[in-house]
């Protein structure tokens, strides 16, 4: 339903060609998401400290245009490199899922999605990782962006993803 959603979008708005996803891990949902999209440029930021796949990890870096940032996310150093390669059409957060982390990839990256852009959040119903679902419902409440959320009911594990765009309409004079 997401990508969908995202495809429906992209007829009126145009293609997404950039995306920045934090958290690559072996790269599944990175290639997932470019088969549907085909993205120009993909930049990815990831410590690679989860347990892999290696043969999972060179077949998903194959036939991108790809640039890795290899370290934390919330360190300035990938901040920084992230801004000189952005902006960004789609920004997908799914890296270190505790706080202050969560928190983090939100404040330091939400600023660089282009005028219609939009930043997914991974696991936001995931129980496993309740400081996502924390974080999610603290993002609900800012007047400034719109949000709709993907969650499969009919399955026993639920993760969801949240989706963020900037809401027009919101002034910071009102």
């Amino acid at each position: 339903d997401f990508i969908i959603y995202l495809k429906k979008i992209e007829k009126t708005r145009g293609k997404f060609c950039k995306l920045l996803e934090i958290g690559f891990g072996n790269g599944s949902t990175n290639t997932i998401l470019n088969k549907f999209f085909n993205f120009e440029r993909i930049v990815v930021i990831d410590n690679f400290s989860a347990n892999t796949s290696n043969n999972s990890l060179v077949s998903n870096l194959r036939n991108k245009n790809l640039i890795i940032l290899c370290g934390d996310s919330t360190s300035n150093t990938c901040i920084e490199n992230a801004k000189n390669l952005g902006p960004f059409d789609i920004i997908f957060i799914d890296g270190n899922h505790q706080e202050p982390f969560v928190g983090k990839d939100f404040e330091n990256y939400s600023t660089l999605i282009k005028k219609n852009g939009f930043i997914a959040l991974h696991d936001i119903t995931s129980k496993e990782w309740p400081d996502v679902s924390k974080r999610w419902a603290k993002i609900k409440k800012i007047k400034k962006f719109n949000y709709k959320e993907f969650v499969c009911k009919d399955y026993k594990i639920q993760f969801g993803i949240g989706l963020i765009s900037k809401n027009t309409s919101y002034s910071k004079t009102a």
